[in-house]
């Protein structure tokens, strides 16, 4: 599902799929993630980046 985002709007926004935060709005800075929605995904990338203000996009 990232690739496929990435591949729709990656003319919009700054990707980085393999560390961190996924996307950064380069006008707003706002930052976020895409997750699978699983509950087990999800967790995962809320312990992880508990120190990052970011917005989940899920799917």
């Amino acid at each position: 599902m990232q690739l496929k985002v990435k591949t729709q709007f990656d003319h919009l926004y700054d990707f980085s799929l393999s560390k961190g935060i996924d996307v950064v709005d380069p006008v707003s800075g706002r930052k976020y993630e895409i997750l699978s929605g699983t509950a087990s995904n999800m967790a995962r990338h809320g312990r992880r980046m508990a120190g990052e203000f970011f917005r989940m996009l899920t799917f």
